[in-house]
């Protein structure tokens, strides 16, 4: 298995991360008001740092752009119901949604941006965990887990007898979908007793301020750049093995590209 970071777990083929545009019309201009763009957080400060480039020339000092981090899903609603001409996401377009943009005539252009892979991680200030089998964070994360399994030592009989903290993106979040497919066979089969947020800031902190927490992250988020506004208490990835192995496929009726996994 080949990781992205020494001790990281990366728990499939990178997340593609892209943004869909809308329509094929004539740029904005000035006078139609701000451009809004919505949608993943993980996607959030490759865009932002888009926004302040395209602000620095002459074609875009004069473009006031809204950028806001809510979550591939709600950022897709708002896509696919005209609210936002452009939409970020860490996961592909589901049918459901293409279902949506179509019903409002909505007809858009997928630009890859990037790949991602996502990190398990505790606080530095755990001493015990130092790996984790996709068996135990399936024990750990899935639906008959909840109301359960409530100490670090029912996960792994080799940790000790500590509460367990759980701290997760939300369900409007693609990483939180893509987590669920690849551990738990389905995003339904998720337990919901944990502290979820589309902030990825506020994921960090949950985690890195508390011994007995774990959570799981896009890997970027764990390896902000310097000049980066996420918080610098970083928190700690576990390693582990990669659950499948996954192949590349587009499918042509949609000209989109989806992840297709078989267990190893």
């Amino acid at each position: 298995m080949t990781t992205h970071q020494r001790g990281a777990l990366t728990l499939a083929t990178p997340l593609a991360l892209a943004a869909l545009l809308a329509g094929c019309g004539q740029a904005p201009t000035p006078q139609a008001g701000p451009i809004r763009i919505t949608g993943s957080s993980t996607v959030f400060p490759i865009l932002k740092l888009a926004v302040a480039g395209y602000g620095a020339t002459a074609r875009g000092r004069d473009v006031t752009v809204e950028l806001s981090e809510v979550g591939t899903s709600a950022g897709l609603r708002a896509f696919c119901a005209g609210e936002a001409p452009i939409a970020n996401a860490s996961r592909p377009i589901s049918t459901k949604e293409l279902q949506a943009c179509a019903a409002k005539g909505i007809t858009f252009i997928e630009l890859p941006l990037a790949f991602d892979a996502i990190s398990v991680v505790v606080s530095g200030g755990n001493d015990w965990a130092s790996s984790i089998s996709t068996q135990e964070l399936s024990r750990t994360w899935s639906a008959p887990a909840q109301g359960t399994v409530k100490a670090w030592n029912q996960v792994n009989s080799d940790w000790p007898e500590r509460p367990l903290r759980l701290c997760s993106p939300g369900k409007d979040s693609g990483t939180f979908d893509y987590f669920n497919e690849a551990i738990n066979g389905n995003k339904a089969n998720s337990r919901t007793d944990v502290e979820t947020s589309e902030d990825d800031n506020v994921i960090v902190a949950c985690v890195a301020d508390d011994p007995n927490a774990m959570g799981y992250l896009a890997l970027a988020t764990t390896r902000p750049m310097p000049s980066s506004s996420r918080p610098s208490r970083l928190t700690r990835p576990l390693a582990g093995l990669s659950p499948p192995r996954c192949r590349r496929s587009r499918t042509a009726a949609t000209s989109r590209c989806r992840d297709r996994c078989s267990s190893t």
